[in-house]
């Protein structure tokens, strides 16, 4: 019984934010008819680290990365907005266990 009173306390505030999201859009865009989009238009496919092009594996290996190691699952990402294609890892740490994520286009140049 208590899982389901927070079950459905749980509910209550999300359904509440997003009823606050919609009446705040509805105040700011009165008559107008805008499309509010929450998910990333791009499309991204898994790639595997080792299947990645040898010029981006190249800056991987190079100094601006010692110390860190790249996921063994990357993204190649379509940018439909720009209408290009780029790389995007996640690198963490040896030591410190920080992460950073990086985009490489196929030529191995960072896109910032």
């Amino acid at each position: 019984m208590k899982k389901l009173k927070s079950l459905a306390i749980s509910f209550l505030i999300v359904a509440g934010f997003f009823t606050g999201i919609s009446s705040t859009v509805a105040n700011v865009l009165p008559g107008e008819g805008y499309t509010i989009s929450l998910m990333d238009d791009d499309q991204r496919t898994e790639v595997k680290l080792a299947d990645l092009p040898q010029a981006v594996k190249d800056v991987l290996e190079g100094d601006d990365y010692k110390g860190w190691e790249a996921e063994q699952t990357v993204y190649l990402v379509k940018d439909k907005a720009t209408n290009s294609e780029y790389y995007e890892i996640t690198l963490k740490h040896f030591e410190s266990e920080q992460s950073k994520t990086i985009k490489l286009k196929a030529t191995g140049e960072k896109i910032k």
